[in-house]
């Protein structure tokens, strides 16, 4: 089976066929979703759009950090926490993962209905948390339904 037809796991469509509706049809708009963050969002450093199912990254922007590196890992905490959360029984579904460092916030901002989450890396003295959060998911749902 071919890596983009692989069954993956999560809610909504599969991973594999988000990423291909989304390489096919948006990725002129991932890239202005990219660009929107990293430029409208105060302190952003810099930003992907990551399939959890898989791994892979459809999209990335920004310096500082190994953005592909990130993504991979960063799909291990989305996936931990899914799993984590169907272990303990917990209904409803992720909206973000926050994860503060000593200069920097790290948001994961899980898609809803897809298996793709926005990471966002923030500069902490820049940033405004409450803010970026709400950019965040407005730059998803626009981008979801274009």
């Amino acid at each position: 089976m071919d890596e983009d037809e692989r069954p993956t796991p999560g809610p909504g469509p599969s991973g594999a066929r988000a990423v291909r509706v989304l390489q096919e049809r948006d990725r002129a708009n991932v890239k202005g979703t990219l660009e929107a963050a990293l430029h409208t969002i105060d302190g952003a450093v810099a930003t992907a759009l990551v399939d959890y199912g898989s791994g892979r990254t459809l999209g990335m922007l920004g310096s500082g950090i190994n953005l592909e590196a990130a993504a991979m890992g960063n799909t291990e905490v989305v996936q931990a926490k899914m799993r984590t959360m169907e272990i303990l029984g917990i209904a409803g579904s992720i909206e973000d993962i926050l994860i503060t460092l000593q200069d920097q916030y790290h948001i994961l901002h899980v898609v809803p209905t897809h298996t793709l989450f926005m990471y966002l890396v923030l500069d902490k003295d820049q940033a405004n948390l409450a803010m970026a959060r709400f950019k965040l998911r407005s730059l998803t749902q626009a981008l979801m339904a274009s």
